[in-house]
């Protein structure tokens, strides 16, 4: 299974990271010493397999062992790399690796503690320094053993090298170019995803009749006055209202809204200050009134009501004249009593569980036709799509069919990329890695030979954009098709 240790470890062998041989590549099976060892073919991080070693509880033996088919000469080599993990945690020392100079791991020429493995479950690359190389020249096997009783820990290990000195590269220095590598690809390869979501159709239960406004639009800053009183008044009501909501709005109500601002209610608003500050008042409970959709615990509507929200700005007695100002109060007279219907708008529908979301795609509806049917949609706040030119009104709960692109997952223990697509991270990474080197030894002392870094990266890059270019050809865009609409929300 393809996991970021497994793409480090491609990209290492990519960009030639230090010089040396594989002592064991752990494809097959080692044979069982006090232990149990067998081929894991699941969790490799290269090649077919992965050596798994039951340990007994015997201290102080060979668990498993290898047998080379002819003697292996170390001797030039400074340090054994390999990578290990543990279905439990272990400290260090617990484990050795043997270079012997007899079959079944007898005649151990160098004893190589294993660094201590805090987390389960996770590949550790490991790089341990061989005490004296030169009595290497002989090795006939390799061998797991224990130092302490850790019985019934699964040990696996894999891809033992020898190598000449330290890398250029550190797995963090690789892990760093991964990440920017999975950032910039997913922009062009993103995951593509289906997923059906019931539609979010109803703002309200039934429509508010009861609380609809009976004062005209404005036309003096004294009927203005008297219609903000109205909505006001008439606000109360419907907000608290369980007949038309899910439940009480108790947040937005005008006693906290005087707190939060300082501002006391004017009964006779006929100034323009007291105009301007009772519709501050007003917009301020009305606006989060709209979108209490489960927020903070706040469940009052079934749906978020984006059309109705204001986009006035704010009220100010001493920049707006008075015509400005009744206009305002008219438009939230309009949007008060627009919001009161809304129990059918039915449009919405909600993108907070679509995980690491880059774009919405498509929007299918009704789901299953013969002819599949895109609707037009755009973005409505962070966490929600809003569809238009519906075919017919949908109903609660109905399914709604999204393709959308998502990021991609690689981490230690899961990866979403495809075969195709780790091979062109892999290109992409080793690029980013061999241009960073040739970046930062350009001004350094005895940088070496920069420019064939940079050519090397040049050429994996030019690997990567071929195969970018290959997979797209085969997955042509669809901007054509009617009603189709792409938006971000990265």
């Amino acid at each position: 299974m393809t996991t970021l240790a497994t793409i480090t470890s491609r990209i290492r062998t990519a960009i030639k990271d230090s010089s040396g041989e594989q002592v064991d590549s752990c494809d097959v099976d080692w044979s069982d010493g006090t232990g149990t060892s067998a081929l894991d073919t699941t969790n490799e991080i290269e090649g077919t397999g992965c050596i798994s070693v039951t340990l007994t509880a015997d201290s102080g033996t060979v668990q498993a062992y290898k047998n080379f088919s002819s003697p292996k000469d170390l001797s030039m080599y400074k340090r054994l790399v390999f990578y290990a993990r543990t279905n439990d945690s272990a400290t260090a020392g617990q484990l050795e690796l043997r270079l012997c100079s007899g079959q079944a791991g007898a005649g151990a020429l160098e004893s190589l503690d294993v660094p201590a493995m805090a987390t389960a479950d996770t590949w550790y690359r490991f790089a341990v320094d061989f005490s004296d190389p030169t009595q290497l020249t002989h090795v006939v096997s390799i061998a797991l053993a224990t130092t302490a009783n850790i019985d019934a820990d699964v040990i696996k290990i894999d891809d033992v090298r020898a190598e000449h000195s330290t890398v250029r590269w550190t797995d963090t220095d690789i892990e760093t170019q991964v990440a920017r590598a999975l950032r910039d690809m997913e922009l062009q390869l993103p995951r593509k995803r289906t997923t059906f979501v019931e539609s979010q159709v109803s703002v309200h239960k039934v429509d508010d009749a009861a609380n609809a406004t009976t004062a005209a639009n404005a036309t003096s800053l004294a009927t203005a006055g008297t219609l903000l009183d109205d909505i006001k008044d008439k606000y109360e009501l419907h907000r608290a209202s369980t007949t038309h909501h899910r439940n009480d709005d108790d947040v937005n109500t005008l006693a906290a809204a005087q707190t939060a601002l300082s501002l006391t209610w004017s009964a006779a608003a006929s100034t323009a200050s007291n105009v301007a500050n009772n519709l501050i008042l007003l917009r301020y409970m009305w606006q989060p009134h709209l979108t209490a959709v489960d927020a903070a615990g706040l469940d009052v509507h079934y749906a978020p009501d984006f059309l109705n929200e204001s986009r006035e700005d704010v009220a100010n007695s001493d920049t707006d004249s008075d015509s400005e100002l009744i206009g305002k109060v008219n438009e939230l007279h309009k949007l008060y009593d627009q919001h009161l219907v809304e129990d059918s708008d039915g449009r919405y529908i909600n993108t907070t569980a679509l995980t690491n979301l880059i774009a919405v795609n498509e929007v299918e509806y009704p789901t299953g036709w013969a002819h599949q049917n895109n609707v037009s949609f755009e973005p409505y706040g962070a966490n929600g799509i809003m569809m238009t030119g519906m075919y017919h009104p949908t109903v609660n709960g109905e399914q709604i069919k999204l393709v959308w692109s998502s990021r991609h997952t690689l981490d230690s223990t899961t990866s979403t990329l495809s075969t195709e697509t780790e091979d062109l991270m892999v290109y992409l990474g080793s690029a980013y890695c061999l241009w960073e080197y040739s970046s930062f030894t350009t001004n350094k002392p005895n940088p070496g030979d920069v420019s064939k870094f940079s050519s090397e990266g040049d050429k994996y890059y030019t690997l990567y954009m071929d195969g970018v270019k290959r997979v797209q050809r085969r997955t042509p865009s669809k901007k054509g098709r009617i009603g189709l609409h792409r938006y971000s929300v990265r």
